[in-house]
């Protein structure tokens, strides 16, 4: 039985990271893998935006407001942000973990001041999810091993190069837009096979934001991510295996397996989302933060289930050069079948420290640890420094 249920787990982890959460299509006659990336690895930019429970899309002068509402992008002259982050290792399924990676950088931009607004441009690592183990190469004719190691890894990123602006229409209307060239990078090890694919996509950010009375800011922003269509291509030998799943599965046949060399097209889809947001200041030290979030997944397959997250969080001014920020918001899972296993609520907390007149350095963590207790949760610890010229 441990030599069945090890062979069972090395064959699943073969494809788990190549075909997993994805569905055959067929594309102007072409067979492809559509293939929808899991929510938890996209990475959430901002630090001082996290540390209010990501919903500072209301706030004017964040740094990365080019992806959280490019209308609040506001600069006096000129400055650069540099932001990284640091994931821990989450329990997924089959008793696989992922890693926890460190995000640096996460996102770095030059802002610049203009008669009509504020430009910028810059980088954002959009997404980063990984894996690597290694298991004892076991068969049918040698259930306890026959000493070679079996490596399973995967390495999946998409990297964002973009240009954004806001362009102040008069005292209380501000507009802005990103554009994003979207790249995808996926390599993976898989016994003696090598795989690596990538491809091209688009994002398109559009937001506005306005003061409709004091101290009152209104906000909204509509996010769009085109597909990225790329070949997997895998070098090394081809090989089938059958899998004999007596007493696993029931009285099942056997699995028959194989992985070959000829590469596996696929189709990367993302959901739009339109977020609403605002933010009220009070008692002069005090301001709230409220966001909902409309993520439009339902197109992407019959498996998938729109969601509504919710974002809220306050920020208090200590002092005029420390700032401290508590948040709250939800990641509700668009999958029909396992909804209940990914959904979290994140608790986040955050500190901004103005220092030497014209730098900025923030830190902020985020978990779910707080309000669950189950395998599948996350934490997330962000900082960032931005300096103005």
């Amino acid at each position: 039985m441990v030599g069945r249920l090890q062979i069972i787990k090395q064959v699943l982890l073969l494809f788990i990271f190549i075909l997993y959460n994805s569905y055959s299509q067929t594309v102007s006659g072409i067979s492809s893998e559509i293939k929808v990336l899991m929510p938890f690895s996209f990475t959430r930019i901002g630090a001082a935006n996290i540390g209010k429970g990501n919903a500072a899309i209301a706030e004017e002068g964040n740094p990365a407001a080019a992806f959280i509402n490019p209308s609040a992008l506001h600069t006096d002259s000129m400055m650069i942000y540099l932001e990284g982050g640091k994931r821990n290792h989450i329990d997924w399924i089959m008793d696989v973990e992922l890693d926890g990676p460190l995000i640096l950088p996460a996102y770095i931009a030059i802002l610049k001041s203009t008669n009509l607004g504020t430009i910028s441009a810059g980088y954002y690592q959009f997404y980063n999810i990984s894996y690597k183990d290694f298991f004892t190469v076991v068969t049918l004719e040698h259930p306890e091993g026959t000493g070679e190691l079996f490596e399973v890894s995967s390495k999946t990123k998409i990297h964002s190069f973009f240009c954004s602006g806001s362009y102040l229409l008069k005292e209380s209307i501000r507009f802005g837009l990103t554009f994003s060239l979207n790249y995808l990078t996926e390599f993976d090890q898989i016994y003696n096979s090598k795989g690596e694919g990538s491809g091209l996509g688009i994002q398109l950010i559009g937001g506005v934001l306005s003061k409709p009375v004091e101290n009152l800011n209104v906000a909204a922003v509509f996010k769009y991510t085109g597909d990225i269509k790329y070949d997997l291509k895998l070098e090394g030998p081809d090989f089938d295996l059958q899998i004999d799943t007596t007493g696993i599965y029931g009285n099942n046949p056997p699995i028959d397996a194989s992985l070959k060399s000829n590469g596996y097209p696929f189709i990367v889809k993302f959901p739009w989302s339109l977020e609403l947001g605002c933010s009220y200041n009070f008692l002069q030290y005090y301001t709230f933060l409220a966001k909902l979030d409309f993520q439009r997944w339902a197109h992407l397959g019959e498996s998938y289930l729109d969601k509504t997250q919710i974002h809220s969080g306050i920020e208090i001014a200590v002092s005029p050069i420390l700032k401290c920020s508590l948040g709250f918001f939800t990641q509700y899972h668009p999958s029909k079948y396992n909804e209940e296993y990914y959904d979290q609520k994140f608790f986040t907390i955050g500190f901004e420290h103005s220092f030497m007149r014209n730098c900025s350095l923030a830190v902020t963590f985020m978990d779910s640890h707080l309000f669950y207790n189950k395998e599948f949760l996350q934490t997330y610890i962000a900082s960032s420094v931005s300096i103005n010229f």
